[in-house]
């Protein structure tokens, strides 16, 4: 696990990629211990995909999340990973896709 804190939030991400922040103030717990889903969409076939393959890595004051071997059943030709970075500035969660 990796975590972030701030005055106001703490931002923890699990091994599997998925993550909570903690309201320290308001003492609220957002988020989940299952990472997401993927949606693609081409024209009208649509198919929602499971990230269930990541690497969890902390750099200063940023977690990076790769997920890796993304793959669609509908979409069998798609193979992709998808980057995501999570940093925490005093008030602010910023969550940014970086590669995809």
């Amino acid at each position: 696990m990796e975590s972030l804190k701030s005055d106001k939030f703490i931002l923890r991400v699990l091994e599997n990629g998925s993550f909570t922040i903690h309201d320290i103030e308001n003492d609220i717990l957002w988020g989940s211990e299952y990472p997401g889903w993927v949606t693609l969409k081409r024209g009208k076939k649509l198919d929602k995909i499971k990230l269930d393959c990541c690497n969890v890595k902390r750099k200063n004051n940023l977690i990076n999340i790769k997920f890796c071997n993304i793959k669609s059943v509908v979409f069998g030709e798609i193979d992709f990973e998808m980057d995501v970075e999570l940093n925490l500035q005093d008030n602010c969660i910023d969550l940014s896709i970086t590669k995809a």
